[in-house]
């Protein structure tokens, strides 16, 4: 399994992500994400797994925040 780190930037309208990295950077990213979300007002990040088969997996409810900071960037 890998992981990286996605987000979505409000101000200037657009999504992206990072390179995929060993599933044993997990913590080191995780405390990377809490630390942007708290000083980047403008921007969700979050982290991404991909399984052995290819799948890209959110982190646990993310989706549901990525889906509110996407429909965010539409409406305005």
């Amino acid at each position: 399994m890998e992981i990286r780190i996605a987000w979505v930037d409000k101000k200037h309208k657009f999504m992206s992500s990072g390179s995929w990295h060993k599933i044993e950077k997990e913590e080191t990213l995780k405390q990377w994400v809490i630390h942007e979300n708290k000083n980047v007002p403008d921007c969700m990040h979050w982290l991404e797994y991909k399984d052995e088969e290819g799948n890209i997996i959110n982190a646990e409810d993310v989706p549901l925040i990525k889906d509110e900071w996407v429909n965010l960037i539409i409406n305005n």
